[in-house]
């Protein structure tokens, strides 16, 4: 047995990269080796006594944000995609379409077999010009529930663990 007991691997990050073999992830944005499949199959498979982590980054996604701006993207109050303090964009989670891109995500990672989902930027941009952000008409706080709660039915059929990193 290896000297660990768990793995936690990043298959989507904070600049859109998804690092698995993703039928769902937008256009351009799947960066993977040629044994990917194969390592990832290793980690999770039955013969494996790893407990496995899938890290998956959310709603801070330049990729997919500047891919389809109307259905995904947050924009700002003037109607173009928000550039934050770093000068990145984001996907807005009162977009119905962005929510169920991340649950397909999710629930691809979960069909991998991990044995966990660890959701990370699970929020509105958090630096730059806030007040500039269109939060659209629910409260943005009301968007994040309604995103978890899909995120949880949809992996669901799957018996996976669901957490959540929550920033400083």
């Amino acid at each position: 047995a290896p000297p660990y007991n768990a793995a936690a691997v990043t298959l989507k990050d904070s600049a859109g990269k998804v690092y698995f073999d993703s039928g769902s992830a937008v256009s351009g944005s799947v960066e993977i080796a040629e044994d990917t499949g194969t390592v990832l199959a290793q980690i999770t498979g039955e013969a494996s006594s790893l407990y496995t982590i899938a890290r998956i980054s959310c709603f801070h996604d330049p990729k997919a944000a500047n891919g389809d701006v109307e259905g995904m993207g947050l924009k700002n109050t003037g109607g173009y995609i928000f550039y934050d303090g770093n000068n990145s964009q984001w996907l807005d989670p009162g977009k119905p379409a962005a929510r169920q891109y991340l649950c397909g995500i999710a629930k691809e990672a979960a069909e991998l077999g991990f044995d966990e989902i660890l959701l990370t930027d699970v929020s509105y941009p958090t630096e730059g010009k806030l007040d500039k952000i269109d939060y659209g008409e629910e409260l943005p706080s009301r968007n994040l529930v309604t995103f978890l709660t899909e995120m949880r039915a949809a992996l669901e059929p799957y018996g996976v663990a669901l957490s959540i990193e929550v920033p400083e």
